[in-house]
Parts: C-alpha cells; structure tokens; sequence
C-alpha cells in the first residue's frame, strides 16, 4: 500500500474543522496579533466571508480599509503561519467559482485551510509520525479520498510489485 501522505493530513484536518465547527471551535490568542496587508476588494470578501471562519476558532478583525488583524488561530490548524493562511482564504474566496449555496461555499474554505495546513508532500516523516497519521486516518471519516477528490492510498497486488521489480 501507498499512502499520499499530504492528502492523508489534509483529509484528517479537514474533518477535525469541521467536527470543530459542532462544538465551540477551540482557538489559540496570538501573543503578537498579525496585521496582513490587503486590498479593499479583498477586505469586503474577507468581510463577507467572517461569520464562516468564526466558527472554527479562526479570529480576525478589519483593520481600516486596507488591512485584518489576526487574532486567533484554529486549534485544529497547529504550525500554520498567520498571514499565509489569510492569503489562501482570499485567494479562495477571489477565485471567481462561486459555490451555489453556503454549505458549499463553507466547505471548500475548510479544505482550503486543511491544504494549507497539512503535511507536504516532500515531507520527511519518522516511523513514529507516519503510524500517527495512519492511526488519526482509520478513525476519520471519508478517508478514500482527499477534499479535492485524489486517492489518499493505493494498494498493489503481489503480481504488481512483482513486476515493478522485474520479477515477473
């Protein structure tokens, strides 16, 4: 068995975002809030998009007409800097697909941050590390497939091995 290890993470997060959302999101306060730098046409998607990413714990505040304030960051999304997390929500939200309804819209904003905040592909993990994300991945739901559709596993037969090694 293969496992894609960044559709595995981001898969896991992306449920833990939305499991999140059910009880009241757990957020981390910033020592140091992030002030990000936006245009006025991103501040009014940001603004519109605020009551969707409250719910998982993430906190931000318009700062002017050019500019958000970090608050708080989701729990669920350890490791992931400030101001690149606000660059892929604008550039979610700017994308120009617009969902057709709101639970849509909300999803691909999770899965969004869930890529985001997920292992990388190149990523060098320990023995340790990958049993844990193959433990957290048997108990999430879903687990075929990534939020964009991908296989997160593949599995090979004896003869296909086989053959990758020139045996047959």
């Amino acid at each position: 068995m293969l496992l894609d290890q960044h559709a595995a993470h981001e898969r896991i997060l992306l449920e833990r975002l939305k499991a999140s959302e059910q009880e009241q999101a757990a957020s981390q306060p910033l020592l140091m809030p992030e002030v990000v730098t936006l245009t006025p046409a991103q501040i009014s998607l940001l603004t519109e998009a605020l009551p969707l990413v409250a719910g998982i714990g993430l906190e931000l505040e318009i700062f002017g007409r050019d500019a958000v304030v970090v608050k708080a960051m989701p729990v669920a999304l350890p490791n992931v800097e400030p101001r690149g997390l606000v660059s892929d929500l604008v550039d979610q939200l700017s994308d120009g697909q617009v969902a057709p309804s709101l639970a849509e819209r909300k999803e691909k904003i999770l899965a969004s941050l869930a890529c985001r905040a997920a292992i990388k592909a190149n990523a060098a993990l320990s023995s340790s590390e990958v049993a844990s994300l193959c433990r957290d991945l048997e108990k999430t739901p879903f687990n075929a497939t990534c939020p964009h559709g991908r296989p997160i596993c593949v599995q090979f037969t004896l003869y296909e091995i086989e053959r990758l090694f020139k045996r047959k």
